[in-house]
């Protein structure tokens, strides 16, 4: 069967959108922690309130990414509404980057149309 290259697509900016966030992450601790005149107590504190408000967004967004390289490799569409319907709720979780979220839970839209327009050509 032909994979969908929308759907292919789809998981590969969504695994760049998820490792540029992860590398954000990674970034503002190393920078935090080099800062000298900060007590280490605060710091802590700090990480975790970002942290928690980041969290629900982040794992959403991981598992959307997840369910849309499983629907890359099986052809199954439903793998790839559910991937996304949590890249689209994730965007509620952290506003900064909901028109990014919000642009790749549409174009996971798109591709799940054509993903079902395809099997059903396929199975005919």
């Amino acid at each position: 069967m032909k994979k969908s290259k929308l759907v292919l697509a789809t998981g590969v900016l969504t695994s760049l959108y998820f490792g540029l966030m992860v590398l954000t992450i990674l970034d503002s601790v190393g920078l935090i922690q080099n800062s000298a005149n900060i007590d280490p107590n605060l710091i802590g504190v700090g990480l975790g309130l970002a942290l928690a408000m980041m969290a629900p967004h982040l794992i959403l967004t991981f598992l959307g990414m997840v369910f849309s390289w499983v629907a890359y490799g099986t052809s199954k569409a439903g793998f790839l509404m559910a991937g996304a319907i949590l890249m689209s709720v994730s965007a509620l979780f952290w506003w900064s980057t909901m028109m990014l979220t919000l642009i790749l839970g549409a174009f996971a839209f798109v591709a799940y149309a054509g993903m079902i327009k395809q099997n059903k050509q396929a199975s005919q």
